[in-house]
């Protein structure tokens, strides 16, 4: 009998398509080989005729081989809306890859015989945990025997050694206590989420080039990342506020874009720090201004659904309640043009101190009218009386108006 061990290399990019190469390696380690081939001998292995095909996922994930090591592990993902989704036999799945990732092992059984069934947990790990800066995809060791998967060994694929990696942390949780400490313990979840967006969003810059822009660690420590990070350091402060969060990956503004589902009172709202900050340079004096776009702030489906595409697999929220989306919520929704009910909403943003404000109308006559009333006419120096230049950004395909106000 020839036992072989299928060594299949994964490196895994989120917001790209997988590519697995493998490596058939005659023989393998030996942990217990003798327990395992008395296994086979009882016929724990064998497959019984006209059953292979119709035997439940419950009863072939029990035939693992038993000469495999199983870790007893801990959920710290009782919170996560990923983990939350699992059946019972999948969470212990997930405990496992996580605690691997935890304890910086490598060469882990995993209760699984499936790489479909791993690479789909692994990922669902990711979307709860945007904290793995140190984890950039993973490899596992498949046992097999007469072509049948009998056992999965996993090992995470590390970007920095432990020592490295809980250096680097606790520079992280330096910088993420600046962020933490802006958050008022007593504030709803909606608060606390346009804080870290805020935050975030004025802190942090988009660059392409940005070093180790996949991960947390460009955000806090560099203060300049692309979107996955963006999304990945957003879920970790929302987490740590008590917000449920996770990171969805697919297409946004026509190119490859991460972001976030947030749960706010028990209903999902996509969220995108990465276009929350336009920067304007004024073409006369070379003068720059930045405004804090709150229309990626608690968007539905149907918000998004002309500019982005999810292409995550795992389980995706709806998200289709209005409540605590930006403008609704906040009042910045307008049927109709109505200069004192404008005028109101923008005297309460100034007198909040608001760096900028999103105006949102339903009707193209509503916007034009607004347009030419707070910026043809100036009208907006009625509300800001030091401001000389107007920088604002408009969204014609949604009737969206955002103007610096600071």
């Amino acid at each position: 009998m020839i036992i072989k061990a299928i060594l299949r290399s994964k490196p895994v990019r989120i917001s790209a398509a997988i590519l697995i190469a493998l490596l058939f390696v005659n023989g393998c380690r030996k942990p217990d080989m003798e327990s395992y081939l008395d296994a086979l001998e009882e016929g724990k292995f064998q497959e019984s005729e006209g059953e292979s095909e119709s035997a439940s996922e419950e009863e072939s994930e029990s035939e693992v081989a038993p000469f495999l090591d199983f870790k007893e592990t801990e959920s710290i993902s009782d919170g996560c809306y990923e983990y939350s989704m699992l059946g019972d036999d999948d969470r212990t799945i997930y405990n496992e890859i996580l605690t691997t990732i935890m304890n910086h092992d490598s060469n882990v059984a995993i209760q699984t015989r499936s790489p479909e069934k791993l690479d789909d947990v692994f990922n669902r790990v990711l979307a709860d945990h945007g904290e793995l800066f140190w984890v950039s995809g993973y490899s596992y060791t498949e046992y097999t025997i007469g072509g049948m998967v009998v056992g999965i060994e996993f090992t995470p694929g590390y970007s920095m050694t432990k020592t490295e990696r809980d250096s680097i942390q606790e520079q992280i949780d330096s910088a993420v206590s600046g962020y933490t400490d802006a958050v008022p313990a007593e504030a709803d979840d909606y608060t606390k989420l346009k804080i870290l967006y805020t935050l975030l969003a004025s802190n942090v810059t988009y660059d392409k080039n940005a070093k180790d822009n996949q991960t947390i660690v460009s955000v806090f420590l560099n203060r300049s990342t692309v979107c996955q990070g963006f999304a990945n350091a957003l879920q970790y402060l929302a987490t740590k506020c008590g917000i449920q969060s996770i990171v969805v990956t697919g297409m946004g503004m026509e190119e490859l874009h991460a972001w976030n589902m947030i749960n706010i009172e028990g209903s999902f709202y996509h969220v995108d720090v990465t276009w929350a900050n336009t920067t304007f340079t004024d073409t006369e004096t070379e003068n720059s201004a930045s405004i804090i776009n709150y229309s990626y702030l608690c968007m539905t489906d149907s918000d998004i659904s002309a500019d982005y595409t999810i292409t995550s697999t795992f389980d995706i929220p709806i998200a289709e309640d209005t409540t605590y989306t930006y403008f609704v919520h906040e009042n910045r929704c307008f049927d109709t043009f109505d200069e004192g009910i404008l005028g109101s909403v923008l005297n309460e943003a100034v007198t909040n101190q608001d760096e900028s404000v999103s105006l949102k109308f339903m009707t193209q006559e509503a916007y034009d009218a607004a347009v030419n009333y707070l910026l043809v006419e100036f009208h907006i120096k009625d509300f800001c009386p030091d401001m000389t230049k107007a920088y604002y950004y408009e969204d014609l395909d949604k009737l969206i108006l955002t103007i610096r106000l600071l």
